[in-house]
Protein backbone atom coordinates (compact mmCIF):
# COMPACT_ATOMS: atom_id res chain seq x y z
CA UNK A 1 0.00 0.00 0.00
CA UNK A 2 1.32 3.57 -0.90
CA UNK A 3 2.22 5.46 2.08
CA UNK A 4 3.34 8.89 0.77
CA UNK A 5 3.80 10.58 -2.71
CA UNK A 6 7.23 12.21 -3.61
CA UNK A 7 7.83 15.32 -5.67
CA UNK A 8 9.67 13.85 -8.85
CA UNK A 9 13.70 14.93 -8.74
CA UNK A 10 13.86 16.22 -12.14
CA UNK A 11 12.93 19.99 -12.06
CA UNK A 12 13.73 21.12 -15.50
CA UNK A 13 11.36 18.58 -16.65
CA UNK A 14 8.33 19.67 -14.04
CA UNK A 15 8.87 23.22 -15.47
CA UNK A 16 8.94 22.16 -19.07
CA UNK A 17 6.01 19.96 -18.85
CA UNK A 18 4.13 22.23 -16.68
CA UNK A 19 4.38 24.79 -19.44
CA UNK A 20 2.75 22.55 -21.46
CA UNK A 21 0.19 21.65 -19.63
CA UNK A 22 -0.73 25.29 -18.88
CA UNK A 23 -0.36 26.15 -22.47
CA UNK A 24 -3.39 23.69 -22.79
CA UNK A 25 -5.26 24.82 -19.99
CA UNK A 26 -6.10 27.78 -21.68
CA UNK A 27 -8.69 30.26 -20.71
CA UNK A 28 -10.68 29.91 -23.46
CA UNK A 29 -10.44 26.31 -23.37
CA UNK A 30 -11.72 26.88 -19.88
CA UNK A 31 -14.50 28.97 -20.70
CA UNK A 32 -15.92 26.85 -23.62
CA UNK A 33 -15.57 23.69 -21.63
CA UNK A 34 -18.00 25.34 -18.65
CA UNK A 35 -20.36 26.58 -21.14
CA UNK A 36 -21.11 23.47 -22.49
CA UNK A 37 -21.21 21.63 -19.09
CA UNK A 38 -23.93 23.88 -17.75
CA UNK A 39 -25.72 24.31 -20.57
CA UNK A 40 -26.67 20.96 -19.70
CA UNK A 41 -29.31 20.46 -17.27
CA UNK A 42 -28.94 17.74 -14.50
CA UNK A 43 -30.36 17.70 -11.60
CA UNK A 44 -30.22 14.44 -9.07
CA UNK A 45 -31.60 11.69 -11.18
CA UNK A 46 -31.05 12.75 -14.21
CA UNK A 47 -27.89 13.04 -14.98
CA UNK A 48 -27.11 10.78 -17.97
CA UNK A 49 -27.01 13.59 -20.90
CA UNK A 50 -23.92 15.32 -18.82
CA UNK A 51 -22.38 12.04 -18.46
CA UNK A 52 -22.10 11.09 -21.82
CA UNK A 53 -20.92 14.32 -22.66
CA UNK A 54 -17.96 14.34 -20.10
CA UNK A 55 -17.52 10.53 -21.90
CA UNK A 56 -17.19 11.91 -25.56
CA UNK A 57 -14.82 14.62 -24.00
CA UNK A 58 -12.35 12.50 -22.72
CA UNK A 59 -12.42 9.95 -25.02
CA UNK A 60 -11.79 12.83 -28.17
CA UNK A 61 -8.50 12.86 -25.72
CA UNK A 62 -7.87 9.16 -25.88
CA UNK A 63 -8.89 8.95 -21.72
CA UNK A 64 -11.13 5.95 -21.60
CA UNK A 65 -13.51 6.31 -19.03
CA UNK A 66 -15.94 3.33 -17.13
CA UNK A 67 -19.49 3.52 -16.35
CA UNK A 68 -20.12 2.29 -12.85
CA UNK A 69 -23.74 1.64 -12.59
CA UNK A 70 -25.18 3.34 -9.40
CA UNK A 71 -28.91 1.73 -10.76
CA UNK A 72 -30.25 0.20 -13.67
CA UNK A 73 -30.25 3.70 -15.61
CA UNK A 74 -27.93 6.33 -13.48
CA UNK A 75 -24.22 5.38 -13.11
CA UNK A 76 -20.34 7.16 -12.07
CA UNK A 77 -18.47 7.87 -14.80
CA UNK A 78 -14.45 6.44 -13.63
CA UNK A 79 -11.42 7.38 -15.86
CA UNK A 80 -7.56 6.85 -14.72
CA UNK A 81 -4.50 7.51 -15.64
CA UNK A 82 -0.66 6.94 -14.66
CA UNK A 83 1.34 4.27 -13.93
CA UNK A 84 1.86 1.71 -10.85
CA UNK A 85 0.27 -0.62 -8.80
CA UNK A 86 0.09 1.28 -5.25
CA UNK A 87 -2.66 3.86 -3.89
CA UNK A 88 -2.81 7.25 -5.83
CA UNK A 89 -4.80 10.38 -5.77
CA UNK A 90 -8.60 10.50 -5.92
CA UNK A 91 -10.28 13.38 -8.00
CA UNK A 92 -13.84 13.40 -6.91
CA UNK A 93 -16.88 15.72 -7.64
CA UNK A 94 -20.31 15.12 -8.39
CA UNK A 95 -22.28 16.06 -11.73
CA UNK A 96 -25.99 16.38 -10.55
CA UNK A 97 -27.17 19.78 -9.52
CA UNK A 98 -29.62 20.99 -7.21
CA UNK A 99 -33.17 21.94 -9.94
CA UNK A 100 -33.48 25.11 -11.74
CA UNK A 101 -35.94 27.47 -9.80
CA UNK A 102 -38.57 29.28 -11.64
CA UNK A 103 -36.51 32.41 -11.82
CA UNK A 104 -33.23 31.00 -12.53
CA UNK A 105 -31.77 31.18 -16.20
CA UNK A 106 -32.46 28.63 -18.43
CA UNK A 107 -28.94 28.96 -20.17
CA UNK A 108 -25.47 30.14 -19.14
CA UNK A 109 -24.82 33.09 -19.62
CA UNK A 110 -21.05 35.39 -19.04
CA UNK A 111 -20.94 38.78 -17.39
CA UNK A 112 -17.18 39.74 -17.27
CA UNK A 113 -15.36 37.44 -15.77
CA UNK A 114 -18.16 35.53 -14.51
CA UNK A 115 -20.47 32.53 -15.81
CA UNK A 116 -23.67 31.72 -14.31
CA UNK A 117 -26.22 29.35 -14.81
CA UNK A 118 -27.20 26.23 -12.56
CA UNK A 119 -24.50 24.06 -11.34
CA UNK A 120 -21.68 26.59 -12.36
CA UNK A 121 -20.08 26.38 -9.01
CA UNK A 122 -21.75 23.45 -7.71
CA UNK A 123 -20.05 21.66 -9.08
CA UNK A 124 -19.47 22.36 -12.50
CA UNK A 125 -16.50 24.22 -12.15
CA UNK A 126 -14.76 21.25 -10.53
CA UNK A 127 -15.87 18.97 -13.12
CA UNK A 128 -13.98 21.49 -16.10
CA UNK A 129 -11.40 21.67 -13.89
CA UNK A 130 -10.77 18.07 -12.77
CA UNK A 131 -11.30 17.00 -16.29
CA UNK A 132 -9.21 19.30 -18.41
CA UNK A 133 -6.69 18.83 -15.86
CA UNK A 134 -7.03 15.33 -16.79
CA UNK A 135 -6.56 15.19 -20.41
CA UNK A 136 -4.08 17.80 -20.25
CA UNK A 137 -1.51 15.70 -19.35
CA UNK A 138 -2.66 12.90 -21.90
CA UNK A 139 -2.75 15.55 -24.46
CA UNK A 140 0.87 16.47 -23.97
CA UNK A 141 2.12 12.64 -23.48
CA UNK A 142 2.74 13.17 -19.69
CA UNK A 143 2.04 9.74 -17.59
CA UNK A 144 1.67 9.93 -14.00
CA UNK A 145 3.86 7.41 -12.34
CA UNK A 146 1.33 7.06 -9.57
CA UNK A 147 -2.08 6.15 -10.79
CA UNK A 148 -4.56 9.36 -10.64
CA UNK A 149 -8.35 8.15 -10.62
CA UNK A 150 -11.04 10.66 -11.87
CA UNK A 151 -14.71 9.66 -9.84
CA UNK A 152 -17.57 11.42 -11.23
CA UNK A 153 -20.42 10.48 -9.16
CA UNK A 154 -24.20 10.97 -9.16
CA UNK A 155 -26.66 11.81 -6.80
CA UNK A 156 -24.65 13.70 -4.75
CA UNK A 157 -27.31 16.67 -3.98
CA UNK A 158 -30.03 14.67 -2.34
CA UNK A 159 -29.10 10.44 -1.65
CA UNK A 160 -25.26 10.02 -1.63
CA UNK A 161 -25.88 6.84 -3.42
CA UNK A 162 -23.10 7.91 -6.29
CA UNK A 163 -20.15 7.64 -3.88
CA UNK A 164 -21.59 4.92 -1.95
CA UNK A 165 -21.55 2.65 -4.69
CA UNK A 166 -18.00 3.97 -5.95
CA UNK A 167 -16.48 3.21 -2.11
CA UNK A 168 -18.03 -0.22 -2.72
CA UNK A 169 -15.20 -1.25 -5.05
CA UNK A 170 -12.17 1.66 -4.44
CA UNK A 171 -11.43 2.29 -0.99
CA UNK A 172 -7.47 2.13 -1.10
CA UNK A 173 -6.22 5.76 -2.12
CA UNK A 174 -3.07 8.13 -0.72
CA UNK A 175 -5.36 10.49 -0.18
CA UNK A 176 -8.59 12.34 -1.98
CA UNK A 177 -9.22 15.96 -3.13
CA UNK A 178 -13.13 16.80 -3.88
CA UNK A 179 -14.42 19.21 -5.62
CA UNK A 180 -16.51 21.40 -4.51
CA UNK A 181 -17.03 25.49 -4.22
CA UNK A 182 -14.59 26.61 -1.60
CA UNK A 183 -13.26 30.09 -3.42
CA UNK A 184 -10.11 28.36 -3.92
CA UNK A 185 -9.15 27.99 -0.10
CA UNK A 186 -8.36 24.01 1.20
CA UNK A 187 -11.34 22.93 3.45
CA UNK A 188 -9.52 20.35 5.82
CA UNK A 189 -12.44 20.08 7.75
CA UNK A 190 -16.58 19.50 7.10
CA UNK A 191 -19.81 20.24 8.96
CA UNK A 192 -21.66 17.11 9.11
CA UNK A 193 -25.44 17.21 10.16
CA UNK A 194 -28.64 16.01 12.35
CA UNK A 195 -31.70 16.00 10.87
CA UNK A 196 -35.02 15.88 13.42
CA UNK A 197 -38.44 15.45 12.96
CA UNK A 198 -40.61 16.99 14.87
CA UNK A 199 -44.12 15.86 15.71
CA UNK A 200 -46.95 18.17 17.67
CA UNK A 201 -50.21 15.87 18.24
CA UNK A 202 -53.37 17.46 20.23
CA UNK A 203 -57.86 16.70 20.51
CA UNK A 204 -59.03 19.34 18.29
CA UNK A 205 -61.24 21.81 19.37
CA UNK A 206 -63.19 25.42 18.31
CA UNK A 207 -60.51 27.78 17.06
CA UNK A 208 -61.70 31.02 18.92
CA UNK A 209 -62.07 29.60 22.35
CA UNK A 210 -59.82 26.61 22.68
CA UNK A 211 -59.26 24.29 25.59
CA UNK A 212 -55.88 23.22 24.02
CA UNK A 213 -53.26 24.59 22.44
CA UNK A 214 -52.68 24.44 18.63
CA UNK A 215 -49.82 22.30 16.88
CA UNK A 216 -49.41 24.49 14.19
CA UNK A 217 -48.44 27.30 16.70
CA UNK A 218 -46.57 24.58 18.60
CA UNK A 219 -44.09 23.54 16.03
CA UNK A 220 -43.84 27.20 14.76
CA UNK A 221 -42.25 28.18 17.93
CA UNK A 222 -40.41 25.54 18.91
CA UNK A 223 -38.40 25.72 15.41
CA UNK A 224 -38.05 29.82 16.56
CA UNK A 225 -36.50 28.47 19.88
CA UNK A 226 -34.08 25.64 17.99
CA UNK A 227 -32.39 28.39 15.57
CA UNK A 228 -32.12 30.48 18.81
CA UNK A 229 -30.69 28.50 20.97
CA UNK A 230 -28.16 26.78 18.40
CA UNK A 231 -27.59 30.41 16.98
CA UNK A 232 -25.88 30.69 20.37
CA UNK A 233 -23.56 27.89 20.61
CA UNK A 234 -19.79 28.66 21.25
CA UNK A 235 -17.71 27.20 17.57
CA UNK A 236 -17.69 26.28 14.39
CA UNK A 237 -21.43 28.54 13.01
CA UNK A 238 -24.31 25.93 13.11
CA UNK A 239 -27.30 26.86 11.01
CA UNK A 240 -30.96 25.88 10.60
CA UNK A 241 -32.78 24.57 7.67
CA UNK A 242 -36.49 23.78 7.74
CA UNK A 243 -36.89 21.28 5.10
CA UNK A 244 -40.37 20.92 5.42
CA UNK A 245 -43.11 21.78 7.74
CA UNK A 246 -46.92 19.84 7.09
CA UNK A 247 -50.02 19.61 9.07
CA UNK A 248 -53.58 21.73 8.46
CA UNK A 249 -56.27 21.30 6.66
CA UNK A 250 -58.16 23.77 3.59
CA UNK A 251 -61.21 23.44 4.37
CA UNK A 252 -63.39 26.51 5.80
CA UNK A 253 -64.55 25.14 9.47
CA UNK A 254 -62.90 26.83 12.48
CA UNK A 255 -61.79 24.01 14.29
CA UNK A 256 -57.61 23.78 15.18
CA UNK A 257 -56.06 21.52 13.23
CA UNK A 258 -54.78 18.55 15.30
CA UNK A 259 -51.55 17.33 14.03
CA UNK A 260 -48.47 19.03 12.42
CA UNK A 261 -44.77 17.42 11.96
CA UNK A 262 -41.22 19.33 10.73
CA UNK A 263 -38.31 18.33 9.28
CA UNK A 264 -35.54 20.55 10.55
CA UNK A 265 -31.60 19.62 9.73
CA UNK A 266 -28.90 21.06 11.49
CA UNK A 267 -25.05 21.33 10.57
CA UNK A 268 -23.48 20.00 13.02
CA UNK A 269 -19.11 19.78 13.84
CA UNK A 270 -17.64 18.39 15.54
CA UNK A 271 -19.65 14.66 16.00
CA UNK A 272 -20.17 15.74 19.74
CA UNK A 273 -22.63 18.31 18.43
CA UNK A 274 -25.19 15.75 17.06
CA UNK A 275 -25.56 14.72 20.78
CA UNK A 276 -25.91 18.65 22.10
CA UNK A 277 -28.51 19.38 19.81
CA UNK A 278 -30.36 16.54 20.04
CA UNK A 279 -30.40 17.08 24.00
CA UNK A 280 -30.84 20.93 23.34
CA UNK A 281 -34.43 20.43 21.55
CA UNK A 282 -35.70 18.07 24.07
CA UNK A 283 -34.91 20.73 27.49
CA UNK A 284 -37.11 22.96 24.95
CA UNK A 285 -40.02 20.67 24.65
CA UNK A 286 -39.63 19.86 28.34
CA UNK A 287 -39.50 24.12 29.47
CA UNK A 288 -42.27 24.78 26.86
CA UNK A 289 -45.25 22.47 28.02
CA UNK A 290 -47.07 25.84 29.65
CA UNK A 291 -47.67 27.56 26.25
CA UNK A 292 -48.45 24.55 24.47
CA UNK A 293 -50.86 23.05 26.81
CA UNK A 294 -52.46 20.02 25.91
CA UNK A 295 -49.86 19.47 22.96
CA UNK A 296 -47.50 16.25 22.85
CA UNK A 297 -44.50 17.30 20.95
CA UNK A 298 -42.09 14.64 20.40
CA UNK A 299 -38.71 14.62 18.47
CA UNK A 300 -36.73 11.85 16.92
CA UNK A 301 -33.13 11.37 14.59
CA UNK A 302 -34.13 10.92 11.41
CA UNK A 303 -30.55 11.15 10.03
CA UNK A 304 -27.18 12.30 10.49
CA UNK A 305 -23.84 12.56 9.99
CA UNK A 306 -20.43 13.38 11.86
CA UNK A 307 -18.40 15.31 8.87
CA UNK A 308 -14.79 15.25 9.09
CA UNK A 309 -11.22 17.00 10.01
CA UNK A 310 -8.12 16.42 7.76
CA UNK A 311 -5.12 17.47 9.24
CA UNK A 312 -3.52 20.48 7.97
CA UNK A 313 0.07 18.41 7.95
CA UNK A 314 -1.73 16.03 6.30
CA UNK A 315 -0.20 14.70 2.25
CA UNK A 316 -2.86 16.13 0.57
CA UNK A 317 -3.15 19.49 2.27
CA UNK A 318 0.67 20.02 1.47
CA UNK A 319 0.75 18.65 -2.20
CA UNK A 320 -2.04 21.10 -3.01
CA UNK A 321 -0.41 24.03 -1.45
CA UNK A 322 2.70 23.53 -2.73
CA UNK A 323 0.95 23.56 -6.34
CA UNK A 324 -1.23 26.65 -5.06
CA UNK A 325 2.17 28.91 -4.53
CA UNK A 326 4.02 27.39 -7.91
CA UNK A 327 0.85 29.23 -9.10
CA UNK A 328 1.62 32.38 -7.17
CA UNK A 329 -1.88 32.48 -4.48
CA UNK A 330 -1.68 32.66 -0.83
CA UNK A 331 -2.67 29.56 0.72
CA UNK A 332 -5.79 29.09 3.41
CA UNK A 333 -7.34 26.47 5.01
CA UNK A 334 -10.69 26.64 5.71
CA UNK A 335 -13.81 24.79 7.41
CA UNK A 336 -16.86 23.40 4.60
CA UNK A 337 -20.62 23.93 6.84
CA UNK A 338 -22.14 21.70 4.49
CA UNK A 339 -22.00 18.24 4.01
CA UNK A 340 -19.94 16.89 0.66
CA UNK A 341 -19.20 13.42 -0.62
CA UNK A 342 -15.98 13.82 1.49
CA UNK A 343 -18.20 12.44 4.70
CA UNK A 344 -18.17 9.02 3.04
CA UNK A 345 -14.96 9.51 1.58
CA UNK A 346 -13.33 9.83 4.90
CA UNK A 347 -15.84 7.22 6.29
CA UNK A 348 -13.91 4.53 4.82
CA UNK A 349 -10.53 5.40 5.41
CA UNK A 350 -9.22 8.27 2.58
CA UNK A 351 -7.49 10.83 3.45
CA UNK A 352 -9.67 13.95 2.28
CA UNK A 353 -9.78 17.55 1.40
CA UNK A 354 -12.34 19.60 -0.38
CA UNK A 355 -11.33 22.48 -2.44
CA UNK A 356 -12.90 24.02 -5.73
CA UNK A 357 -13.45 27.20 -7.47
CA UNK A 358 -17.11 29.48 -6.39
CA UNK A 359 -18.16 30.30 -3.02
CA UNK A 360 -20.55 27.71 -1.40
CA UNK A 361 -22.84 31.29 -0.61
CA UNK A 362 -23.90 31.11 -4.67
CA UNK A 363 -24.41 27.64 -5.10
CA UNK A 364 -28.41 26.45 -5.23
CA UNK A 365 -29.21 29.92 -5.34
CA UNK A 366 -30.79 31.89 -8.94
CA UNK A 367 -27.81 33.82 -9.62
CA UNK A 368 -25.32 30.64 -9.26
CA UNK A 369 -21.81 32.10 -10.71
CA UNK A 370 -18.33 31.19 -10.88
CA UNK A 371 -14.66 32.91 -11.98
CA UNK A 372 -13.63 31.37 -15.18
CA UNK A 373 -10.36 32.69 -14.05
CA UNK A 374 -10.81 30.67 -10.62
CA UNK A 375 -11.88 26.98 -12.59
CA UNK A 376 -8.53 27.39 -14.55
CA UNK A 377 -6.49 28.13 -11.44
CA UNK A 378 -8.02 25.24 -10.40
CA UNK A 379 -7.57 22.69 -13.28
CA UNK A 380 -3.94 24.28 -12.83
CA UNK A 381 -3.29 23.06 -9.70
CA UNK A 382 -4.70 19.90 -9.98
CA UNK A 383 -2.57 19.71 -12.98
CA UNK A 384 0.51 20.30 -10.92
CA UNK A 385 -0.20 18.18 -8.22
CA UNK A 386 -0.61 15.18 -10.80
CA UNK A 387 2.21 15.95 -12.62
CA UNK A 388 4.71 16.35 -9.59
CA UNK A 389 3.86 13.60 -7.86
CA UNK A 390 5.19 9.65 -7.56
CA UNK A 391 3.63 7.04 -5.87
CA UNK A 392 5.82 4.87 -4.09
CA UNK A 393 4.65 1.41 -1.99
Amino acid sequence: MAKHIELEGNRKYQVDAMEQVAAFISRGRVQRLLSELVAIQSPSGSEGRLLRFVERYLEKFRVSAKRQYVSRSRYNLIASIGRGNGSGVLLNTHVDTVPLYASSPGQPFQRGKLLFGRGSCDAKGSIAAMVLAIVALRHTRQNPSTPVTLALTVGEENSGDGIERFIRDRRRFAFAIVGEPTDLKIAVTQSGYVELVVEARAKSCHAFDPIVGQPILAIARLIHQIDDHLSKMRGRPVHTFVRWIEGGERDTYWYTRPFCSASVLVNTFPDSRIRVTAKAVQRIISSDRRENRGVVLKVRVEDWDGGFRTSKRSLAVKQLAVALQSLGLTVETSHLPSWTDGSTLTRVGIPTIVFGPGRLRDAHTDQERVNIGDVRIAALAFGKILLSSRGTS
